[in-house]
C-alpha cells in the first residue's frame, strides 16, 4: 500500500468495509482452479493495446499535480456510463509465490504463466522476469555487476503481486497497472534506489544486523504455514521488498488458526526479536530462504506488540504512536503471556495520599494490622526513636558502670610481657620509667589496643541488648 496514516487495529473482526478484491485478498480467491491459457479479459472479443494516456489510475491528480493516497485511489468513483473492466482470470490467480512466473504477452499485458500450455493462445511472443533481466541489463544507467538475476526475479514477484491486488481492488487500474512497463519501470528504480543510493528497505536493515528488530513496523501476510490443532503457526512476511520468516507465539497462533489472520493483511509489529544468523545475512545470498522448513532467520512475534494494520497503511517503519516509535495499546487489549508491552497511554483521574499498613503482636501473640496516614506514620517514628534512645542511654550507662574486670582480664591474656611485668609492680610508673625507649612505645602501643578491644566488647554488649528488648 501506498500512503495512509498507519492505524492498528485489535484482533477483532473489521467494522470498516473492506474495498473489493483489496490487499486482504491479495492470494486467489478461486482456489483450486486451474489456469490453462485464456484471453486476457474473460469474454473479450479482441486483445487491443492499453492506452497510455486518460485516466489511468490516478497515481497523481493530473489538476493538482498531487500523490494521492490509495484510499483515495480506491474511493474515486468510475466516470458516469463508464462500466468498469472484469477482473481477468490471471490477476486473480496470482499470489506472491507465482508471481514471477507470470509473462506478459506483446502488448504488456499478463497472458499466462510459465510452464502451462500457450497453444491456444497463438502468441508471438513473451516476457518474463528473465527477459526484464537483459532489457535492465542492456540499460545504460545499470551496472551489470551489480544486477543478478536473482535481484530482479525477487523484485518481479514482489511488483507483480502489488499490482495485481491493485487491479483487484480498484476498478479504475484494471487493465492499466500491472502491466510490463509497469513492472520494468518499477524494477528500475528500486534497483537505483536501494543500489546506486543506498537505501535499503526495512526486512533487508534488519537481517543485515545493520538495524534493530525492536522498532515498529508494517508488514504484509505474504503466506500462512502450519495451523493444526494446537499447533504453532509460522508465517512469511514481506515489506513490499523482501520476504522474512516469523514465527508466533499461542495467542497469536490461536488468532492465525481461527481464520483472523489471512494472507494480503498488513500486521504492525514492534519489540520482535530476530533469532539466527547472528552476524547477519543478505536477502539476496544464495544461501537465504524465508521458507518455514529452512529459515535463515525468524523475527519472533508476540501477542502484545502485534496487531493487524489498516489496510492502507505504508509498509515499513513506522513512526507509531505521537512519534515513539512504539505501538499504543489499551488496557483491555493486553493479554496476560502475551509478551512485551510496548506502550499504554494512561490518564490519572485521582490522587490518593500515601498510606503505610504497621502490624504490631499483642502479648498473647496474635498480630493486628492497621492502615496509617503519613502524618500518624511520621509521629509513631518520632516515638519508637526517642524510645529507643532512652533504652540505649540506659544499656550505655549500666555497661560503663558495671565492673569489667573479667573483660580486662581476657584482654590482658594477649598483652606483650613489658605489660604484663608492669601491672604485677607495686608501681607500675616507676617500671614504666626504668625501661628503654623501645620497650616503651611496645607498652604504649598496646594500651592504645586494649582501650579500641575494650570499646569494641561495650558496643557489642549495647548491641546484644538492644536486639534482645527488640
Amino acid at each position: 500500500g501506498t500512503g495512509g496514516k498507519n492505524k492498528e487495529m485489535d484482533w477483532v473482526p473489521m467494522t470498516e468495509p473492506r474495498p473489493a478484491g483489496g490487499p486482504n485478498q491479495l492470494n486467489s480467491p478461486s482456489r483450486g482452479r486451474s489456469f490453462v491459457g485464456t484471453a486476457h479479459y474473460k469474454n473479450a472479443p479482441t486483445r487491443t493495446p492499453p492506452s497510455t494516456t486518460g485516466d489511468s489510475f490516478a497515481i497523481r491528480k493530473a489538476e493538482a499535480n498531487k500523490i494521492i493516497t490509495l484510499r483515495e485511489a480506491a474511493s474515486r468513483p468510475n466516470p458516469s456510463g463508464i462500466v468498469p473492466l472484469p477482473i481477468s482470470d490471471i490477476v486473480n490467480l496470482i499470489s506472491l509465490n507465482n508471481a514471477n512466473l507470470v509473462r506478459f504477452d506483446t502488448y504488456g499485458m499478463p497472458s499466462f504463466f510459465r510452464g502451462c500450455d500457450t497453444s491456444k493462445l497463438q502468441l508471438r511472443a513473451s516476457i518474463g522476469d528473465e527477459d526484464v533481466y537483459d532489457i535492465l541489463r542492456s540499460d545504460p544507467s545499470v551496472r551489470g555487476e551489480l544486477l543478478t538475476q536473482r535481484y530482479v526475479s525477487n523484485h518481479y514477484a514482489h511488483i507483480v503481486w502489488k499490482y495485481s491486488g491493485m487491479e483487484r481492488m480498484i476498478t479504475s487500474a484494471r487493465g492499466k497497472y500491472l502491466t510490463a512497463e509497469r513492472v520494468l519501470v518499477g524494477i528500475l528504480e528500486r534497483y537505483k534506489r536501494e543500489v546506486l543510493k543506498h537505501q535499503r528497505p526495512c526486512i533487508r536493515k534488519i537481517l543485515n544486523r545493520d538495524t534493530t528488530s525492536t522498532r515498529m513496523l508494517v508488514l504484509c501476510v505474504a503466506s500462512i504455514h502450519g495451523g493444526g490443532n494446537e499447533q504453532s503457526v509460522s508465517l512469511e512476511l514481506t515489506d513490499g521488498w523482501y520476504n522474512i520468516h516469523a514465527k508466533l507465539d499461542d495467542r497469536l497462533s490461536s488468532i492465525a488458526r481461527s481464520g483472523t489472520l489471512k494472507v494480503g493483511e498488513k500486521i504492525a509489529v514492534c519489540n520482535s526479536i530476530m533469532t539466527g544468523s547472528e552476524d547477519g545475512i543478505d536477502p539476496m545470498d544464495s544461501n537465504y530462504s524465508s521458507s518455514p522448513s529452512n529459515p535463515s532467520a525468524t523475527l519472533m512475534l508476540n501477542y502484545n506488540s502485534t496487531r493487524r494494520a489498516s489496510w492502507d497503511a505504508k509498509l515499513g517503519w513506522s513512526k507509531g504512536y505521537a512519534g515513539t516509535g512504539l505501538m499504543r495499546l489499551h488496557l483491555s487489549g493486553v493479554s496476560p503471556g502475551g509478551g512485551v508491552i510496548p506502550l499504554v497511554d494512561v490518564v490519572v483521574s485521582r490522587k490518593y495520599p500515601k498510606l503505610y499498613s504497621q502490624t504490631v503482636t499483642k502479648a498473647n501473640g496474635t498480630h493486628m494490622t492497621s492502615v496509617l496516614t503519613e502524618k500518624a506514620e511520621e509521629n509513631q517514628k518520632r516515638t519508637w526513636e526517642r524510645n529507643r534512645e532512652k533504652r540505649m542511654d540506659k544499656i550505655v550507662e549500666s555497661i560503663t558502670n558495671s565492673d569489667n574486670k573479667e573483660y580486662e582480664e581476657e584482654v590482658d591474656k594477649q598483652a606483650p610481657e613489658e605489660w604484663k611485668v608492669m601491672m604485677r609492680s607495686n608501681d607500675p610508673g616507676e617500671v614504666y620509667g626504668s625501661l628503654s625507649q623501645s620497650r616503651q612505645a611496645v607498652i604504649d602501643r598496646w594500651r592504645e589496643n586494649r582501650a579500641r578491644l575494650i570499646q569494641e566488647w561495650q558496643k557489642r554488649e549495647i548491641r546484644d541488648k538492644m536486639e534482645e528488648e527488640g
